[in-house]
C-alpha cells in the first residue's frame, strides 16, 4: 500500500489556522477563554486589533467562567489583547482567522510579576512584550504570504526575529514558509527554536511533526505529533499527521484507525489509510465502509484504484 499523506502547514499566529485557505469573502466567530492570574477577572476585558490596520475593532467581557466571544469577523490577522480595568494589556496572542481556525485559551501569569524560575517554566506563561518594529514586520509578513509572495514573507519574519529573537509566533510562521518551499531542513529548525521559546505551543509540535514526516522521519514525526496531542488534543490535523506516523511506521493498530477516523472530515486521504489499517487488522466490514465513503467525497482523487481495492475485498 502507498503512502496516503497530504502535507498539512499548520501556519498560525497563536493556534491552529491555515491561511492557505483563508476565504476573504467570510466571516466567522472568534472564541477563546482566559485561564490563571492572581486578578479579580471581573475587571478584565479582551480587545480584538486588525493588524493590518492597528484598528480594534471589537471588545468583549469576559463570561463568570473566563470564556469570551467575537462574531462576524472578517478573514484576516488580529491581535487579541487581554487587559484589565485601567487599560493595561496583560496578555496578547496573534490570530489568523479563517475557516480552519479554532477556539483560543490565553493563559496569564499567575501574578504581576512572575519570573523564569527554571528551564522547565513554559515562557508562553509570561507576559512577553513584542517591540512595535517586530509587530510591524510580522504583520507585514503575513500580507506577502496573502500575496502569494512566500520568499517575501520569509524575509519579514526573519526581519521581525532579528528584532525579537523571542517572537514565538515569528519562528513558527518562518518554519510554515520554509516547509511551504520544500526547505524542510530549515524548517525543522525554526520549529525547534519556537519550541526553546515554548516547549508547551501545541502548534510549533505539530508543525515540526509535519516537516519530519515529509522528511520520511516518522518515529519522530510520531513523538513530537504525540506532544502536539496531548498539550491540545482537539486538533484533527494533528491527528492526521499522527495517524499518518503510525501508518508510515507499519504500526497498524486500533489507535492508528481512531486518530485516523478523527480527522478524515478534514483529510479525505485518512479513510484510505484507515482502510489499509482496518484491512490489516482484519476488520473487512470497516475497511470496505471508509473506502466508500472516501468515492462519495470531493477529495475523491484515486477513484479507478480505491474501486479495485474495492473489488478486491468483496
Amino acid at each position: 500500500m502507498s503512502r496516503y499523506f497530504m502535507t498539512v502547514v499548520l501556519c498560525t499566529a497563536g493556534l491552529f489556522a491555515n491561511a492557505l485557505f483563508a476565504q476573504p469573502d467570510k466571516q466567522y466567530r472568534v472564541r477563546g477563554e482566559v485561564t490563571g492570574g492572581a486578578r479579580d477577572q471581573s475587571g478584565i476585558s479582551v480587545e480584538l486589533v486588525d493588524m493590518s490596520h492597528h484598528l480594534a475593532v471589537d471588545k468583549a467581557t469576559l463570561s463568570q467562567n473566563g470564556v469570551f466571544e467575537f462574531n462576524h469577523v472578517a478573514t484576516g490577522t488580529y491581535e487579541i489583547r487581554v487587559v484589565d480595568q485601567d487599560g493595561r494589556v496583560l496578555r496578547s496572542e496573534h490570530y489568523v482567522v479563517n475557516q480552519m481556525g479554532g477556539d483560543v485559551t490565553i493563559a496569564l501569569p499567575d501574578t504581576a510579576t512572575e519570573k523564569p524560575t527554571g528551564d522547565s517554566v513554559s515562557v508562553s506563561r509570561l507576559k512577553h512584550q513584542v517591540p512595535n518594529k517586530a509587530r510591524k514586520a510580522f504583520a507585514a509578513a503575513q500580507k506577502r504570504f496573502e500575496a502569494h509572495d512566500l520568499a517575501g514573507s520569509a524575509d519579514r519574519l526573519r526581519e521581525a526575529i532579528a528584532l525579537d529573537p523571542e517572537y514565538l509566533e515569528a519562528h513558527n510562521n518562518l518554519g510554515c514558509r520554509l516547509l511551504s518551499m520544500g526547505r524542510n531542513e530549515e524548517a525543522i529548525a525554526s520549529f525547534q527554536r519556537a519550541i526553546e521559546i515554548d516547549p508547551l505551543a501545541p502548534y510549533a509540535h505539530g508543525n515540526l511533526a509535519v516537516a519530519l514526516l515529509n522528511q520520511q522521519r516518522p518515529a519522530e514525526a510520531e513523538a513530537a505529533a504525540r506532544v502536539a496531542i496531548k498539550t491540545d488534543g482537539g486538533i484533527s490535523k494533528i491527528k492526521y499527521v499522527l495517524g499518518m506516523a503510525l501508518f508510515n511506521q507499519r504500526k497498524f493498530t486500533p489507535e492508528a484507525a481512531q486518530v485516523l477516523r478523527q480527522s478524515e472530515d478534514e483529510f479525505p486521504n485518512a479513510r484510505l489509510a484507515a482502510a489499509a489499517v482496518f484491512e490489516r487488522l482484519g476488520e473487512v466490514k470497516e475497511a470496505k465502509a471508509e473506502l466508500k465513503t472516501y468515492l462519495g467525497t470531493a477529495g475523491a482523487i484515486r477513484q479507478t484504484e480505491v474501486k479495485a481495492w474495492l473489488s478486491r475485498l468483496k
